[in-house]
C-alpha cells in the first residue's frame, strides 16, 4: 500500500513512554534488539522454517517459546504480516494466530520478552485483534505470551475478546489523530 498509516505501537508510544521513562536508554535499546531477534526466531520456528544458530543471550527466550508452542499449539494460522485498517486508518503487525490443542477457537498471540506486562500491552493486543478481524483473519480471543529469561516455559495471559482494551485504544487513536496525525 502506498499510503502511510501509523502503527499501533506509534499510536500507543506516548503512553508506553510514561511507563518506560525511568529505564535507562541503553537498557531499552538492548531490550528492543532482544525483542526483535527473539521474535524472528519464534516466528521462524512457528512457520517450520530453519532457525539459525542462537546467540547465547537469546537462547533462553527462544527455549521458553518453543516449549510453550510445542505443548499448546495445534496449528499456525497466521504469522507476522503487516495489516491495515482502512476505515480507522492505522496498521500493525500481529505476531501469531494459532489454533490451540485444547480448544476450537483461534487465538491471537502477542509474544513479549519484556520483564513484565505493561498497561499498554493488552491495548496493543486489542488493536491487533481488531486488525485481524477487519482483514478476515477471525480471532475468538487473544493472549500475551510472556517469555522467560531463564528458559522456563512461557506464561500465557488470556485477555478474552479484548473489548474493554479496544475502547481504550480507540481513545488513544482519537488523541493521536487530533495531536499527531500529519
Amino acid at each position: 500500500m502506498e499510503f502511510k498509516y501509523p502503527r499501533v505501537s506509534e499510536i500507543l508510544s506516548p503512553y508506553s513512554n510514561i511507563s518506560l521513562a525511568q529505564i535507562p536508554k541503553e537498557y531499552l535499546e538492548k531490550a528492543a534488539t532482544r525483542g526483535t531477534t527473539v521474535h524472528s526466531y519464534a516466528t521462524a520456528y512457528a512457520r517450520g522454517d530453519f532457525v539459525p544458530y542462537l546467540e547465547e543471550e537469546y537462547a533462553p527466550y527462544f527455549n521458553s517459546f518453543y516449549q510453550w508452542y510445542d505443548d499448546n499449539v495445534e496449528e499456525l494460522l497466521f504469522s507476522e504480516e503487516r495489516l491495515y485498517h482502512e476505515d480507522l486508518k492505522y496498521c500493525g503487525q500481529p505476531d501469531l494466530i494459532v489454533k490451540l490443542k485444547y480448544q476450537k477457537e483461534s487465538v491471537l498471540i502477542d509474544i513479549k520478552s519484556s520483564t513484565k506486562i505493561y498497561q499498554t500491552h493488552p491495548v496493543q493486543l486489542a488493536a491487533y485483534m481488531d486488525l485481524c478481524n477487519v482483514n478476515n483473519l477471525h480471532c475468538d480471543q487473544a493472549m500475551i505470551l510472556k517469555l522467560n529469561k531463564t528458559g522456563k516455559i512461557a506464561k500465557s495471559y488470556d485477555y478474552g475478546d479484548c473489548n474493554p482494551y479496544f475502547k481504550i485504544f480507540l481513545h488513544g487513536l482519537e488523541l493521536y489523530n487530533y495531536f499527531l496525525r500529519k
